[in-house]
């Protein structure tokens, strides 16, 4: 179940951003659910460093599957993302949840005004540099910039 969960979003994921991805999301989501987006970003951090599993997590959002939303619609788009970082809080070691949290509403903003936007993956290296950085304005600016173009 959780394998087919997985593969079942990646395709998800993989036919809505084939179509591209930019312009789909840009006239899908704006300021607002990219706010959305940074406080669950930093509610599922928060949740994996209380120790919650990455099961319990996903089990709370409404289910790829048969998503609650019409395809395409903002909150369609929203629960995707939510999904997708999931999957990214689990995918390496914990980041503190300011520097992720800046970082996912930095992408997201990104990605509404239409700009190339860094996957964590390729940024998570510069991210864990960030999180080491003292709560003040040199944080949040290394986790807006490890958002910035490839």
């Amino acid at each position: 179940m959780k394998y087919k969960r997985t593969i079942s979003m990646l395709l998800i994921g993989m036919s809505l951003y084939a179509m591209s991805p930019s312009m789909l999301i840009a006239e899908s989501l704006g300021q607002h659910e990219c706010q959305s987006l940074a406080i669950a970003a930093a509610s599922f951090m928060s949740s994996r460093t209380r120790g919650e599993s990455k099961d319990s997590l996903l089990d709370r959002l409404p289910s790829l599957e048969q998503p609650p939303y019409k395809k395409h619609s903002a909150k369609y788009l929203l629960l995707i993302e939510m999904h997708q970082m999931v999957e990214e809080v689990f995918a390496h070691d914990e980041l503190d949840a300011t520097t992720y949290m800046v970082f996912k509403s930095e992408s997201c903003l990104k990605k509404v005004q239409g700009q190339e936007v860094v996957s964590y993956e390729v940024a998570y290296p510069q991210l864990k540099a960030c999180s080491k950085l003292e709560f003040n304005d040199e944080l949040t600016e290394c986790s807006i910039k490890a958002a910035g173009t490839n």
